[in-house]
């Protein structure tokens, strides 16, 4: 799986030449994610997941002076685990999500110093099954489903020179996974709702 998703980055990357005759942003970047979501389960566990981080990169298409389409691939990593009364109870090892998104976004000022921008859109998330030692001793591996999502997007872009600028965006997109224990025919759902907040530079063609 980590080989498709850098795969899936430099896919992204190599696009550029077919694009070269259209205003086109390339943004590389890191990203921290503030997982959001939490369940409480009859038996009295709560999920509690960790601050994420990652990486990724995102090709943007200008259709004018305000409007674009961005499309956007991540590798993100969140450590996930089970509380009982506040104490760690089950470690669920890491979620691993590779979010492909395709936003619409509406800039205010593109071509000022200053580019802040709203956009709207959706997003195919691709989940890695959890694995770890305490589920090894409870049930082994759970087996975790891809999602599709909507996607909240907004950012900021600071130009540096004509063709380079940094880039700073915020995408949030609500998520739960189906997840199962392998042979298991019933799914639990963790909602993990993640806020990704991102940095990183922005070339210009």
């Amino acid at each position: 799986m980590k080989t498709l998703k850098i795969t899936l980055l430099l896919v992204l990357v190599a696009a550029l030449p077919a694009l070269a005759q259209a205003p086109v942003d390339i943004n590389v970047f890191a990203s921290w994610v503030d997982a959001q979501g939490e369940m409480v389960f009859d038996e009295g566990p709560e999920t509690n997941f960790e601050s994420g981080d990652g990486f990724g990169v995102s090709v943007n298409w200008f259709w004018g002076q305000s409007l674009s389409t961005e499309l956007s691939a991540s590798a993100l990593t969140i450590d996930a685990g089970l509380d009982l009364a506040g104490e760690p109870f089950v470690d669920l090892g890491s979620v691993d999500l590779t979010p492909i998104s395709l936003t619409l976004q509406y800039h205010f000022a593109r071509d000022s110093v200053i580019d802040p921008y709203l956009g709207v859109g959706a997003a195919w998330v691709m989940v890695e099954d959890l694995e770890s030692d305490d589920l090894d001793l409870l049930f082994g591996t759970l087996e975790a489903d891809d999602e599709f999502t909507y996607v909240l997007n907004a950012g900021l872009g600071i130009r540096m020179t004509q063709s380079f600028g940094l880039y700073l965006d915020a995408k949030y997109m609500p998520l739960e996974i189906a997840t199962r224990a392998a042979g298991d025919l019933e799914d639990t759902d963790l909602e993990i709702d993640p806020m990704i907040l991102s940095a990183g530079i922005r070339l210009r063609f």
